[in-house]
């Protein structure tokens, strides 16, 4: 993976995004009820270790299982939003270490 010097620091966070997001689309595969996933081993099934995964698109229906075939379906912006949106909101005020009352 390169970084250019120019890059901002949001298209720096993209890139690494794009670089690792394979694990998050696999981490949905195993969670979903419905996966064609094979247990090698069910000792080492990591389908009782990982909690939920915990994003969902904007209007995506709580009954309607959130699949790999999703995931990978959209776009890198719309991922991107979705798992890291945090990056791209405006802080909230009560994590602003201007308006703390020290």
């Amino acid at each position: 993976m390169w970084i250019e010097k120019q890059d901002s620091l949001m298209e720096v966070h993209i890139k690494i995004f794009d670089f690792l997001k394979h694990i998050l689309s696999e981490w949905v595969d195993y969670k979903d009820p419905g996966t064609k996933r094979d247990v090698k081993d069910p000792k080492k099934d990591l389908r009782k270790l990982l909690i939920d995964f915990p994003y969902r698109p904007k209007g995506w229906s709580d009954e309607k299982p959130f699949t790999k075939e999703d995931f990978d379906s959209m776009t890198l912006q719309n991922q991107f939003e979705m798992c890291m949106g945090g990056l791209i909101e405006d802080p909230k005020p009560e994590n602003n270490p201007e308006s703390w009352d020290v």
